[in-house]
């Protein structure tokens, strides 16, 4: 009995255990700025990745989802999972008229609810 107990016990810890991601109860609220003028830029496409700290890359593929801003330079990501989120930004800017990027990184632990980015842009070099 006491084996089966312990078995038990293991496969409850791994089931317990979820990887970022969706499934959850959280939401990440992402604000894009311009970096000299501190205003919200509209229009931009964000990236995410589940499970990162670092950059994965600029290109599309290497995230598993993505938002546009809305006219208040905002998007949210919903139903996020406790766990690492690395997010890229890159669009175009119609105030300096040229082409921005930028990145940011967001830990979800425990808690549920909503959590704030901001992420500052600068010109792509």
């Amino acid at each position: 009995m006491r084996q089966f107990s312990y078995v038990l016990l293991v496969i409850l810890a791994f089931a317990s255990c979820s990887k970022p991601g969706t499934g959850g109860r959280s939401r990440i609220n992402v604000f894009v700025m311009r970096d000299t003028e501190k205003s919200l830029i509209q229009d931009m496409q964000v990236y995410i990745k589940y499970g990162a700290t670092t950059s994965p890359g600029t290109e599309a593929g290497d995230y598993n989802d993505s938002e546009i801003t809305n006219h208040h330079g905002k998007c949210s990501f919903k139903g996020l999972r406790r766990g690492n989120y690395f997010f890229y930004t890159e669009g175009f800017d119609s105030l300096y008229q040229d082409s921005v990027s930028g990145e940011g990184f967001l830990e979800i632990d425990n808690k549920s609810g909503e959590r704030n980015l901001v992420i500052y842009t600068l010109p792509i070099q």
